[in-house]
Order: C-alpha cells, then sequence, then structure tokens
C-alpha cells in the first residue's frame, strides 16, 4: 500500500471513544474515516469552541521501523489537562492510548511508504506523522452551558508537512514581534479556546509580509523568511509564538518562560533543554525582554510539529523595524542542539528510550486483521461519498445517515512491557508537575 497525502485524506482511518466522563465505566471504542466520520452542528465544542488536544510525532527511522516519540508524555498531558480544566477526562489507561496509536498506523498503512502531493504538483517521500489526540463534546440535546456531556475522544495519525513551510536559504526564521499582548484565560493548557488569537496573529503575519516584501523589494529575501509571531504576556515580556515555546541562550545559559510566565509547558522544550544540559549548557526558566532578544546569542523556537527552529530576525509591530538575532557562537551551539534533538527523536541517545516501536504493539497476524478492517472501511467510505455525489439513489446501499463506523469491541494487539519514555541518566523534565500519573488498569493483555 502506498499512500498520497493529501490525495486520500478522506481515507484516512481515526479512531473514536465515547466516554461518560468522570465514571468508571469503560469507553465505547470504534473507527472510522475521515470522510465518513461525519460533525454534529449541535456539539458543544463547535458552538463554544470546547476541546482539548494534544499534538504528538511518529517518523520512520533509518531502520525502517515506525517509532512514536514520547507519545505517552502527550497522552499524559492531555488527561493532566482535562483534568485540570473541570472537563474530566475519558476512562481509558495510557496503555489504551498507545495501542489504539498503533492501530491507527498499521490501519493506514502507516508503517510502508507514504508520499505527500505538493501545491506544484510535485511528490515528495514523507517519513513523519502528526499525531493529533482531541476530545471534544459530542451531540446534545440542547445548548445550556451546565451541560458538558457526552466528552468523546478522537485520534487521527496523518502525514506530516514542513510546519513553517519550505526554507531552503540555509538561514533561520524570521518573526513578528506582536504589539498586542496575549490574553487568554489558561495559556499554560493545549485547549482549543486558547488558539484564535494565534490564527489571527498569524493572518497579520503574512498580510505584513506581502506587504513589506512589495513595498521594500531591496530586504524581500529577509521578509520571505517572516514564517511566525512572537506574542508577550500581560507583564510585556515575550512568552511564546502562536503555538511554540522561545528559548534564548545568553552566554552558556538556555532561558525558558516558566507556566507562570503564560507558557505551554512544551515536552520539545524540555528535551532541549535536557539536549542543552547533556552539551554542558546551563537551563533557567524565567522571563527576557525584547531587547535581551536583541543581544542574544541564538533564539529558538520549539514545538511537536515544527522541531527545533532557529529564529535570526525579527520585525516590530509597531514600526516594522528589521532586526538580527544571535551571534555565530550561537548558530553553531544551535547546529550541535539540533543534531542531539534528533538522535533522542530517533531513539539513538545510549541510555535512554525516548517513545515506542510501532511494531511492538502488534504481531503479523495482528497486522492482517487490522488491514482487513481497513478494507471494510474504506469501502464504507467510498459508498458514502458516492451518495453524496448523488452516484447512489436514496434507496440505494448507503443511508444519508453522516457517521458510518465499525465498532471495536477491543482493539488489536498487545502492550509490551516497556513502553513508556525513559530519559537519559540523571535528567528529568523541567515541567514534570504537568504531566498526570495516569492509573495502570490492565484490560489488554500486557506482554511478560
Amino acid at each position: 500500500m502506498e499512500f498520497i497525502y493529501p490525495e486520500k485524506f478522506s481515507d484516512i482511518i481515526i479512531f473514536h471513544a465515547n466516554c461518560l466522563v468522570g465514571s468508571e465505566s469503560n469507553p465505547t471504542y470504534s473507527f472510522s474515516t475521515v470522510g465518513s466520520s461525519g460533525v454534529d452542528f449541535s456539539s458543544k465544542s463547535i458552538n463554544y469552541g470546547v476541546s482539548i488536544f494534544e499534538g504528538g510525532g511518529v517518523d520512520r527511522t533509518a531502520n525502517g521501523r515506525t517509532f512514536s516519540y514520547h507519545m505517552d508524555l502527550n497522552f499524559r498531558r492531555m488527561i493532566f489537562n482535562a483534568e485540570n480544566s473541570l472537563y474530566g477526562y475519558p476512562q481509558m489507561p495510557l496503555e489504551e492510548h498507545m495501542l489504539a496509536l498503533a492501530n491507527v498506523i498499521y490501519m493506514n498503512g502507516f508503517d510502508q511508504k507514504m508520499r505527500i502531493l505538493a501545491e506544484d504538483g510535485s511528490v515528495h517521500v514523507c517519513n513523519g506523522l502528526y499525531i493529533r489526540p482531541l476530545m471534544y463534546l459530542g451531540p446534545a440535546r440542547n445548548i445550556v452551558l451546565r451541560n458538558l456531556y457526552p466528552f468523546q475522544y478522537t485520534l487521527i495519525a496523518f502525514p506530516q508537512v514542513p510546519y513553517h513551510g519550505k526554507n531552503d536559504t540555509g538561514k533561520g526564521m524570521v518573526v513578528l514581534f506582536l504589539s498586542e499582548r496575549k490574553k487568554v484565560e489558561h495559556p499554560e493548557r493545549k485547549l482549543g479556546e486558547n488558539y484564535p488569537s494565534s490564527m489571527r496573529a498569524v493572518r497579520k503575519m503574512i498580510a505584513l509580509r506581502e506587504r513589506l516584501i512589495g513595498t521594500d523589494p531591496g530586504n524581500a529575501d529577509f521578509y520571505a523568511r517572516l514564517n511566525e509571531v512572537v506574542w508577550k504576556n500581560l507583564n510585556g515580556y515575550p512568552v511564546e509564538g502562536s503555538a511554540e515555546n522561545i528559548a534564548i541562550l545568553k552566554g552558556n545559559t538556555l532561558i525558558t518562560p516558566r507556566i507562570e510566565d503564560g507558557a505551554l509547558p512544551g515536552l520539545t522544550m524540555q528535551l532541549a533543554e535536557i539536549a542543552a544540559q547533556e552539551l554542558g549548557y546551563k537551563t533557567r526558566r524565567g522571563v527576557f525582554t525584547t531587547q535581551e532578544i536583541r543581544n542574544c546569542d541564538m533564539m529558538i523556537m520549539t514545538g511537536n510539529a515544527a522541531g527545533l527552529v532557529l529564529v535570526d530576525g525579527g520585525i516590530t509591530e509597531d514600526n516594522n523595524e528589521r532586526f538580527e538575532i544571535g551571534t555565530q557562537k550561537g548558530r553553531e551551539a544551535f547546529a550541535k542542539l539540533k543534531a542531539l534533538y534528533q538522535r533522542m527523536r530517533a531513539n539513538e541517545f545510549t541510555g535512554a528510550s525516548m517513545g515506542a516501536y510501532a511494531d511492538e504493539f502488534v504481531s503479523e497476524s495482528d497486522i492482517r486483521e487490522l488491514r482487513e478492517k481497513a478494507m471494510e472501511l474504506r469501502a464504507i467510505n467510498a459508498r458514502l461519498q458516492a451518495a453524496m455525489k448523488g452516484e447512489v439513489g436514496s434507496n440505494g446501499d448507503v443511508s444519508f445517515n453522516p457517521q458510518f463506523k465499525i465498532n471495536a469491541p477491543r482493539l488489536i494487539g498487545s502492550v509490551p512491557p516497556d513502553f513508556q519514555t525513559r530519559l537519559p541518566p540523571g535528567r528529568k523534565l523541567s515541567q514534570e508537575a504537568a504531566l498526570v500519573k495516569m492509573p495502570m488498569r490492565q484490560p489488554i493483555p500486557v506482554r511478560a
């Protein structure tokens, strides 16, 4: 099987769990394709912007295996956010989150070759997946705000495209320093309600980039690298990008804002801190000013989708002043930091285990069973798409119910005993407190 994205996007198979949030009853599981999953417009997530989500990743490593890096930490952070947002969380143990991910990978054939169809018509090999666990409110009988049930959980994986677009210049990214200060109630959590302001800010940045390229063509190369924004918190300190953490290197110390400063407890940033420590740098949580950014040795942005990104230029929103960021020392430090992070992400770091391989969760017979279910789901999706195009009449073999799913009494496969992330010896996450300690139930087989 060869998957070409986004040509076959509607065929991507996703996992669902219907949950009685806060109860002890087990959730019911199902699978569907994107094209047949349906959207119910009575959902309060659509009407009121209520959702909790994560962003993780899976890579095909040099040995051809499919590796999910620190997804157990992503699941733990999502449940922490759910617990502390008064929404409750699905009663799924950590093992089932991981096994559901393995099921989705093999049902989609993501363990095999993937290609991305670019806007210019060219096709490129893709070796990475973006993983989106999402908690949202399902169909509702009314729009009363006090009723937040039922909560639903969905897990989708799709080929990863370059988060900030293609940059072949050999230089870093340029960012727009916003004048507006970010005002959200819980900036430390990955809640859907936190991101509309960032979406507006990115649209503003894109419009400014196009205008500056047109009015100042002599600096068009600089403006063409403008691809992100930097928010300040209510106290006026730079705190994060549109969806990334930020950090600066001053001398021998990597500094990044704290949760209490308004920064998300980003997992990629915490791993970047560990990589910096391994390279002999000090790390510190704290605020810094825009002037300190101008004078620093290095500025980076980090995120699961973005990875580690060098920022070497800035533009102020209020007067569109251009300025360079970083030194040669900082660029050399970034090259070492990114190389070590990439080794950690590829599970090539001695004495650590940064995630789990998908093939540790399934046998060959499991894979055959998953592929058969995938064929059944895609047949359902094909009939639905035909019905929507009028190729099948209302009396044909497809009803017009917008949701077509296959119930899953059980997830396929078993869980290896050592599937959780193990950090390098003597290292710990600086924001460990933002990861819930999930109860480990055993409703599915766990190999001895």
